[in-house]
């Protein structure tokens, strides 16, 4: 047995690559791309309950037993890097005077976050980031996005009880703007100049991005639970709070994703145009739920037919590559503690006999042999 063999066998040598993405109304999803046509190779999905008033996963023990399930399904070993797509829990924007050095944006943007319901209770991790979009001179327009400390650490831990290691954590808002610059879907609002407004709708309540091609120059989220209720009431409860922000983001177009199965994109549409106070030359709507009826991206034959319309804009917005626009992406794991696999012992037997090693030895073993 080769060394090589060796250290495949402990799970010690290259991992493969896995994207796993948590959405409300999709559940799991679990992935493999072909990084250089693009193409998604594997895909399963699952049904994962999420909160949408505390804004977490319901069960991360569950969370495990899904996505070893799926992992199991897909014939991937659970010894693997993980690209993790989560629920936006909290993204917001600031103003703030150009003259204020990096850390003390930081400060400020904490401040802010702590600010929130959410984070009243859990201790935030969050990036920002400066969008060169600020409206008044000597200003910088600040954006900025957080998750739960408590909900990542947890997710680290289990995933690598199971051998998997995160290598990048995503959000569901900038995974499906960066999906839907993937598509054909939005050609005509990426052109320059080109002005637009983006709304997203969850289970959650919804949000909405005030654009100038690819670049995001506003943006409100609104904290509204859907209900089970009269459908009429949903419209009517986003199209009422919906309308005054629109007023406030003038654009050319509207564009309309829904991930919730309680609202389809083209009756909201219908909803927020009906009164003539919004008025749009174009309005896109997109039903990425129930009420799809196409593949947002061909899969490869390998992907079993039945998950055909499955695959969501956040797994196309998941996915690397130089020639897809990156239109918003922050970087949670330079703040996240890393999980120390380097050192954790590994035992396997030969025959009658225990031995152990850890991944940086089995390293340097490969190297001498």
């Amino acid at each position: 047995m080769s060394m090589n063999s060796l250290l495949n066998g402990l799970g010690l040598g290259n991992r493969e690559k896995v994207y796993v993405s948590v959405t409300q109304s999709t559940g799991m999803e679990v992935f493999q791309v072909d990084e250089k046509s693009g193409h998604i190779t594997k895909y399963a999905n699952k049904h994962l309950a999420y909160d949408d008033s505390t804004k977490e996963i319901t069960d991360l023990e569950k969370f495990r037993e899904t996505f070893l399930e799926l992992l199991t399904e897909l014939g991937i070993k659970p010894n693997c890097n993980v690209v993790l797509n989560l629920p936006t829990v909290l993204l917001g924007t600031r103003e703030l005077p150009t003259m204020l050095e990096d850390p003390a944006i930081g400060q400020s943007v904490l401040a802010e976050i702590e600010s929130s319901y959410v984070f009243s209770r859990y201790t935030p991790i969050f990036d920002w980031k400066d969008f060169n979009t600020g409206k008044n001179a000597g200003m910088r327009n600040i954006f900025y996005c957080a998750l739960q400390d408590n909900i990542i650490s947890k997710i680290t831990e289990l995933l690598k009880e199971v051998g998997a290691k995160i290598i990048d954590i995503q959000t569901s808002y900038t995974t499906i703007l960066i999906g839907l610059a993937r598509t054909t879907l939005i050609e005509k609002q990426l052109q320059p100049e080109e002005t637009w407004n983006l709304m997203i709708v969850n289970n959650g309540g919804y949000a909405i991005f005030a654009m100038n091609a690819d670049k995001i120059v506003d943006f409100v989220q609104e904290d509204m639970p859907l209900m089970e209720e009269r459908a009429d009431d949903i419209y009517n409860a986003i199209a009422s709070t919906a309308e005054l922000t629109l007023l406030g983001f003038p654009a050319k177009s509207l564009v309309i994703v829904s991930e919730s199965d309680m609202v389809s994109a083209e009756e909201l549409a219908t909803s927020l145009t009906s009164s003539g106070s919004l008025s749009y030359q174009d309005v896109v709507f997109i039903d990425d739920n129930l009420y799809r009826k196409d593949e947002f991206l061909p899969l490869a034959p390998t992907v079993d037919p039945k998950y055909k319309l499955k695959p969501s804009l956040k797994t196309l917005g998941m996915l690397q590559g130089q020639k897809y626009p990156v239109i918003a992406k922050f970087d949670f794991l330079k703040v996240t503690p890393k999980a120390n696999y380097d050192n954790e012992i590994v035992r396997f037997n030969i025959g009658d006999h225990i031995f152990e090693i850890t991944p940086n030895s089995a390293k340097l073993y490969s190297i001498i042999f």
